[in-house]
């Protein structure tokens, strides 16, 4: 879905119908990031853009492949590493990612909240931080020194199964470099501590003051388009557009404003989520539901959840360019999209 579209579905949803039950596919890829940037960072959106790929001496790629996935941005990327920048890959798998790295950290599934202590460990170590930025733009730091004590380079290589010199690496080519960047996607964000991931990423940038600068910059990459820019406008969770929230009573009475309904209209409460909701459908609760560009039998979690919430619900109304899908098969009314090169408006 455009941004556009991604707007109308979220006022036409909480601002006319009056409903809180919106999701998105963000739910299922970028949540972890999401809520990640937001702990740290205060929002949810890169502290960067695309223009940092040219400027960078150092990228650190972990949970993605972006040759395959990415492969734009990575032929971008690697016109970088060409000109002298090095390129550090963290992935269970050797991806064809993996195959043009400087240094290649094949870590254990499920490790990476480790490994990412322990490169902040040495940088610590290293002295490699910056007290300016740290005294002036961060909260807690404090703590932080003795908390990552317990993350020495020996432990987090028997977590990970990385080699300690690889990981010295690492951390010393993070720690050296005049830019960085880190990029990340899926391989960190779906897991029971994809937050934390994020958090952890964040804390390497905040450590070593390579945020909000060129080059710099925790660079999260959607799953799926368009995920960052249905999350600028607010389609999951409690989101309004342009990162407000209907937990805040100046952003609904801002929001309220625009879109020309009474004052109270947006609900406070949130919705628990895609897999509640469809456990409220098999329950009776949900009545109806209307899906748009997307295909949950396919790919929500506990797949029989939801096939017993589609056959209970009274009308289930699908829209997808695509008009055969395992969740068509459900439609009580199935509507027709238009992709992103043959809508206009």
């Amino acid at each position: 879905m455009s941004i556009e579209a991604q707007y109308l579905a979220n006022k036409l949803t909480k601002g006319f119908i009056g409903t809180n039950q919106i999701e998105a596919n963000s739910r299922l890829c970028m949540a972890g990031a999401s809520s990640g940037y937001k702990l740290s960072l205060g929002a949810d959106g890169p502290p960067g853009s695309y223009e940092d790929f040219d400027q960078a001496d150092v990228f650190f790629v972990i949970g993605a492949n972006m040759a395959d996935c990415h492969p734009i941005l990575f032929l971008r990327m690697m016109e970088r590493v060409q000109a002298g920048a090095k390129l550090i890959v963290v992935d269970p798998r050797r991806t064809a990612t993996a195959d043009k790295a400087d240094l290649f950290l094949q870590i254990a599934p499920g490790t990476d909240l480790a490994l990412l202590n322990g490169l902040l460990q040495l940088i610590v170590e290293n002295g490699h931080t910056d007290p300016h930025f740290i005294a002036e733009f961060t909260e807690g730091w404090e703590v932080m020194p003795s908390f990552l004590e317990q993350f020495t380079p020996e432990v987090v290589s028997e977590i990970t199964g990385i080699p300690v010199e690889d990981i010295r690496t690492a951390a010393r080519w993070i720690g050296e470099a005049a830019n960085w960047m880190s990029c990340w996607t899926m391989g960190l964000n779906q897991s029971t501590h994809g937050t934390w991931n994020t958090n952890a990423l964040c804390n390497l940038h905040l450590a070593t003051g390579a945020i909000c600068k060129p080059g710099n910059g925790p660079f999260s990459l959607t799953g799926q388009p368009n995920a960052m820019g249905g999350r600028e406008m607010g389609y999951m969770g409690p989101g309004l557009p342009g990162q407000r929230s209907v937990l805040s009573a100046a952003d609904r009475e801002f929001v309220e404003q625009q879109w020309g309904i009474a004052h109270g209209s947006l609900r406070t409460d949130v919705s628990a989520g895609v897999v509640d909701m469809f456990s409220r459908m098999a329950a009776g609760d949900i009545k109806a539901c209307w899906i748009m560009c997307t295909n949950p039998v396919a790919t929500v979690a506990n797949r029989k959840t939801v096939l017993a919430g589609l056959e209970k619900a009274e009308l289930v109304i699908t829209q997808d360019s695509f008009a055969e899908t395992e969740t068509n098969e459900y439609a009580t009314v199935l509507l027709p999209a238009a992709l992103w090169t043959e809508s206009e408006g």
